[in-house]
């Protein structure tokens, strides 16, 4: 029997730093400490253990019993310096036969140290019990080992080698129950688990139980696991404990491990949502135990814990501390609301009534009882303080017991005999330690109802968080019909765990408005108050409630998780390098009671900024600001936070420290490739990389086919922190060449290229010389097309830079001959190539080609070879020169498309937006160029703001393409009611121009704009139609395309026809008449003949190709709007006839036609027929068709009704005229003379 005693730095070499106890029978220390005890070996054979305490009992046949109760264990400890050696038990080691309880203790800062390399071994700071296996029964004796009521905190292991638990390693039944396990750690956080159980069946096949129940076990750190257990056939029950904010470091978790043949029940446990074990789980809480203030050392439960009264009743009675647990239990090692003792208190009246009264005059006695939870008293010596509520104004004190000796305690109190006394009510109370015990309600003779009313307005100062715990509750008071003295006001200070209540009385005639008080601890408190009346009445349901909010506890101690900079291996501080917004992170544990109002962010010691609830990421435990108002140069910085509570509490966080990179890596590429053979293997691609900052992380070649357009083919560079140079494969090598681009990326992402604007280079093009020759073949399969006709020019380019040139034309033709094949460039003008005349042909230009094949018999399909050819580099872009306001013509220099958006002017506006742009079609003239820039084909361009054309090859790389302000469609504009537009199409022969349009858009200006297209220049012995706007001060040109805004008036359009004469006719179509608002007129006038045409009765003009010139010029001008605006625009020629009249043909005398024109004043009815002089009639051109008012032409072509053509000589013409009455309003014959 050991006693209140101390046992103090005493030492061994192998065990039982302070006691060794062998086969006791009966061992007792009871308030005994433990101090600074030690085993220290140097012995790699031997275990050392036990640092404080060894049991064995070498007579394993008979049980022995040890108990250590209210002990303290701090500080004691295993060290072995030994290669290899090992430890058991920093604090006890236990062997077979014995049984062990240990009840109300402390163990504090025990230890074992083991650095004797990895093949050492430190096991169970706390506990080892190693029993025999050869248990006859374990119901006779377990638990071998009962842990209950104890703090656990601060133990730690520190060892090179492994460890199978951190605190107990077991193999027989284990009770630990009621205990407060905090801040427990491996430092090098080699342990398997915390506790590790493995208790094998008894002798007799009965399973080893082992109970876990009630315990707090919080912010232990070193386990890969919690819990392990490995018995056979074992049985774990883990019970109504917080387990929360364990192992949270690299390689730790909270799970559960157990051997398949162990069974293991978890329930009315909250645990952390990451557990994870192979466990029967019932009723977890998976979340914030929500404890006092852990930090601090208050692991109570908040008042809004999820763990009050959410435990299993499995019988446990008390808690941590030794009181009551009431009610539903709660989870954890402390009950909320728990009693020392279950207090009773009894009068002496005979008899149990709802309403007890008692008579003037009456002696009571009342008897208080301090209870065990089976209602015997206990002996307890408390002190006690008598007091009546709610005063002693008719009721007084007369005789009391100060204490509970014995369990009890009386006092005698007597009742007034004032008449005035009736009906006042009174109760009892008796304050037994720190507990209060409260009667019944008393009333003297007879019942008076009614209490007061509610104060008006009641107020607390302060009335927000404070660090101070005094408060003032200030209330008006209220009228009361009734007209009763007030006795006092009853105030309640409540959170939900602490309740206290208190009578306050009012002097006579004065009642009081204000009251201090003090909370016990910090929390918000309810702060209610009600009045009471001379007779006690006072009403509940009237009390008025404020709260009083008290924290004079800082926010939860917390470490920085990053970032933060780290000692390597060789001890050198590795800079944690991040990007110029750094997400900062950190432990939040929070802040109890009022909770966490900001954090405040320091970087340098400088303010960086303050952050609060909704700034903030949350991921359980952990919070996170990443603020991207703002942003870091580059450097090293240190930082930390101070977290603030609603009371202004602080709590500072430790130091870290971290590094801000924002350079990319370094590329040096000093060989770049530029030339290969089509189908070779490029030789090695080789780069230096270096980054002085957070380090390369990856070098990458990537590399494409020319004109492919699509994703690179990726090659890792970067192998083992060095650079493997890499080819690119010959399969992968065409005739377009290859590009490739090599890109570097830091630990942080910072991404560098190369080249990257060098130049303007985005890849490194590589030119690929062809293996075959290049050869028109691979555009004209069947060969180039053949004729006559300006359908047979063809507008041709070469994708290819040759050595040969003109040479590939003659070598095949021969040398130029106009009348065996022509070939023209352009340069402000068409350029022939002639025997006085060359030509270059060469890339990014197009040429015009026709031949006949008649005069080259013996070429069955012609191509031209040009040789051996090399490819385009297509970065830098092509530069092709081009005038402002001059055509170009030009071709692409790639053998591949190129879409549009990347075909750009000077001012890196796509071309098709900022000029015009038209191809050659063989069956429509000058046509739009389609979608993509193609090979072989000619193009020709104008613009009249940007100079120069630029072909990137390159395409839609890195994603790099800028939005195209596209101009829009014209065909395709959904217009208003206003808007319209009128294609102009012009055809004689097999000649076309197909490209013309005028109307009118609200969103179009009058003078020159993005609607508007340059007129292309005319193609030798082709039609043309422009429109003529050279006599306008903005942009003079000739136009195809000219749109208007539209007005009420109307719009007119001065047009060029440039017609071969061919002796055809021309006819020029105009479409979308329909569309022009029925109100206006739509005329066509002939300047040149003066002669003109309502569009809206006959959309097509026509003329004869006639004329002593090989071209016929035409001067019209296109006119519509009101007939006002059509009056005063007709170019001096009327539209609208006075008199029904027959003109002279124009030409006269004529070959091959002529045109008659009529004029009617009125809708009318036509005939117009041709006479020979003998009478004879040879072709009727108009057979009684109906005709509005206005001018019109017939074209006679000398042919008669056969077709046929007529004879040289003199002609008549005669027109017979009727109105709509059929009245003949013109009848009449002229002469005209046809020549051959």
């Amino acid at each position: 029997f050991v006693r209140n005693s101390k046992f103090v730095d005493n030492g061994s070499q192998s065990g039982g730093g302070a006691i060794s106890l062998n086969a006791v029978k009966h061992s007792i220390f009871n308030n005994v400490e433990f101090l600074s005890n030690r085993v220290n070996s140097n012995d790699s054979q031997n275990s050392a253990q036990g640092g404080a305490v060894v049991i064995f009992n070498q007579f394993e046949d008979e049980l022995t019993n040890t108990f250590f109760i209210n002990c303290i264990f701090e500080n004691n400890g295993i060290i072995n310096e030994a290669n290899q050696g090992s430890a058991h038990g920093g604090v006890f080691y236990i062997n077979s036969g014995s049984r062990v309880a240990i009840v109300q203790s402390e163990f504090t800062n025990n230890f074992i140290q083991v650095q004797g390399g990895s093949s050492s071994f430190a096991n169970a700071a706390l506990a080892a019990y190693y029993g025999s296996a050869n248990v006859q029964s374990w119901n006779d004796v377990a638990p071998l080992l009962s842990i209950r009521q104890s703090f656990i905190a601060n133990n730690t292991i520190l060892t090179d080698g492994g460890s199978n638990a951190l605190l107990i390693d077991t193999n027989v039944p284990l009770d630990f129950v009621n205990n407060l396990v905090v801040n427990n750690r491996d430092e090098n956080s080699k342990s398997y688990s915390l506790f590790q159980q493995g208790a094998n069946k008894d002798q007799g096949g009965a399973s080893a139980v082992s109970n876990y129940i009630n315990n707090t076990i919080y912010a232990n750190q070193g386990g890969q696991l919690l819990f392990a257990a490995f018995g056979e056939d074992e049985n774990i029950n883990i019970t109504n404990n917080i387990i929360w904010s364990n192992n949270g470091g690299q390689n730790e978790s909270s799970d559960f491990y157990k051997a398949n043949s162990v069974t293991m029940y978890v329930n009315n446990n909250i645990l952390e949502p990451t557990v994870q074990g192979d466990f029967t789980s019932i009723d977890n809480i998976l979340e914030d135990p929500k404890l006092r203030n852990p930090n601090n050392g208050d692991f109570r439960l908040q008042g809004n814990s999820p763990g009050i009264d959410a435990g299993a009743d499995i019988g446990e009675i008390f808690d941590i501390r030794g009181y009551y647990r009431v009610g539903d239990p709660d989870i954890g090692a402390f009950e909320s609301g728990a009693s020392k003792y279950i207090l009773a208190i009894q009068d002496d009246i005979v008899g149990d009534k709802d309403t007890t009264f008692v008579t003037r005059n009456d002696t009571l006695e009342f008897t208080v009882t301090t209870n065990d939870i089976n209602g015997n008293i206990v002996d307890s010596n408390e002190n006690v303080q008598w007091s009546i509520f709610p005063s002693a104004k008719y009721v007084n004190l007369i005789s009391s017991d100060p204490t509970t000796s014995g369990g009890s305690a009386t006092a005698r109190f007597k009742v007034s005999q004032q008449a005035r006394s009736k009906g006042f009510r009174f109760r009892i109370e008796a304050e037994i330690g720190d507990a209060i015990m409260r009667s019944e309600m008393y009333v003297i003779e007879e019942l008076v109802t009614g209490a007061p009313p509610p104060v008006p307005v009641l107020s607390i100062s302060p009335n927000e968080w404070t660090a101070e715990p005094n408060f003032t509750l200030s209330w008006t008071i209220p009228n009361w019909s009734e007209g009763r003295d007030l006795l006092g006001a009853i105030v309640e200070i409540n959170d939900g765990v602490n309740f206290y209540d208190e009578f306050i009385g009012f002097p006579e005639n004065n009642p009081l408005k204000a009251y201090a008080f003090t909370v016990p601890e910090p929390g918000a408190f309810d702060a209610s108050i009600r009045l009471m009346d001379e007779y006690g009445n006072e009403d509940r349901d009237s009390s008025k409630t404020v709260q009083a909010l008290f924290d004079n506890i800082p926010p939860e101690s917390f470490r920085l998780n990053g970032p933060n900079s780290y000692p390597n291996q060789n001890g050198e501080i590795e800079t944690n390098w991040v990007s110029d917004v750094p997400r900062f992170e950190w432990q939040n544990f929070g802040d109890y009671p009022s909770g966490i109002k900001a954090w405040i962010l320091y970087v340098n010691n400088s303010e960086f900024g303050t952050y609060y609830e909704n700034d903030i990421d949350f991921v359980e435990q952990d919070a996170a600001i990443e603020d991207t108002s703002k942003r870091f140069e580059d450097g090293t910085y240190e930082w930390h936070l101070v977290a603030i509570d609603q009371a202004n509490n602080a709590t500072f966080s430790d130091t870290a420290f971290f590094g801000v990179d924002l350079n990319p890596p370094l590329i040096v590429h000093n060989n770049p490739l530029t030339s290969v053979d089509e189908g070779s293997t490029t030789p090695s691609i080789n780069v230096q990389v270096s980054d002085g900052g957070s380090g390369v992380s990856d070098v990458y070649l990537n590399y494409r086919r020319s004109g492919s357009n699509s994703g690179f083919v990726t090659v890792q560079l970067w192998n083992d922190g060095e650079i493997t140079p890499s080819s690119i494969p010959g399969n992968d090598i065409r005739s377009e060449g290859v590009e490739y681009f090599i890109e570097a990326f830091d630990q942080l992402g910072n991404r560098s290229e190369w080249p990257y604007d060098y130049n303007g280079n985005d890849v490194q093009s590589v030119v690929a010389r062809t293996q075959d020759n290049v050869t028109t073949a691979s555009y004209w399969t069947a060969g180039i097309p053949t004729g006559t006709d300006t359908s047979a020019y063809q507008l041709f380019s070469i994708p290819f830079k040759t050595n040969k040139g003109l040479n590939a034309v003659t070598e095949v033709l021969g040398p130029p001959d106009e009348f065996k094949y022509r070939l023209y460039s352009y340069n402000n003008g068409f350029e022939e190539f002639t025997e006085f005349n060359s030509i270059d042909i060469g890339l990014g230009k197009s040429y015009f080609f026709i031949w006949d094949k008649e005069k080259y018999p013996d070429v069955l399909q012609l191509n031209f070879d040009f040789g051996k050819g090399e490819s385009t580099p297509t970065s830098p872009p092509f530069e092709i020169p081009a005038a402002v306001g001059e055509w170009k013509f030009f071709g692409n220099p790639y053998n591949f498309p190129v879409d549009w958006i990347d075909v750009r002017g000077q001012n890196d506006v796509p071309i098709i937006d900022g000029g015009s742009v038209y191809t050659w079609s063989n069956f429509g003239g000058w046509v739009s160029p389609g979608q993509s820039l193609e090979p072989w084909k000619g193009y020709i361009y104008k613009s009249a703001t940007d100079p120069d054309i630029y072909v990137d090859g390159t395409g839609n790389i890195f994603g790099k393409r800028l939005a195209k302000s596209k101009t829009p469609d014209l065909q395709s504009i959904t217009m208003d009611a206003n808007e319209w537009m009128i294609n102009i199409l012009a055809s004689t022969g097999r000649s076309r121009d197909e490209s013309n349009t005028v109307g009118v858009l609200n969103m179009a200006n009058d003078g020159y704009d993005q609607f508007d297209e340059f007129e292309p220049p005319v193609v030798p012995g082709n039609i043309s139609v422009a429109i003529d706007n050279r006599n306008r001060d903005e942009v003079p040109d000739l136009f195809s395309t000219d749109m208007r805004r539209a007005n009420e008036d109307g719009h007119y359009w001065d047009l060029e026809v440039l017609a071969p004469t061919n002796g055809q006719k021309t006819y020029l179509t105009f479409e979308g008449i329909g569309y022009v608002p029925d109100e206006y007129d739509v005329f066509i006038i002939n300047k040149t003949n003066k002669q003109a045409q309502n569009l809206k009765w006959e959309s097509i003009y026509r003329f004869a190709n006639s004329g002593s010139k090989s071209y016929l010029k035409q001067d019209l001008r296109l006119v519509v709007g009101t007939k006002e605006f059509v009056q005063e625009n007709n170019a001096g020629i009327s539209l609208y006839p006075d008199a029904f009249v027959l003109s002279q043909n124009y030409p006269n005398p004529f070959n091959p036609q002529t045109s008659i024109m009529i004029s009617l004043e009125e809708d009318a009815r036509v005939d117009m027929v041709i006479y020979s002089l003998l009478g004879e009639e040879v072709v009727r051109l108009a057979s009684n068709e109906f005709r509005p008012a206005g001018y019109y032409n017939f074209i006679w072509n000398g042919l008669n009704a056969s077709g046929l053509k007529v004879s040289t000589g003199v002609y008549l013409y005669h027109a017979t005229v009727r109105d709509k009455s059929g009245r003949i309003v013109l009848n009449k014959t002229k002469k005209m003379v046809y020549l051959k």
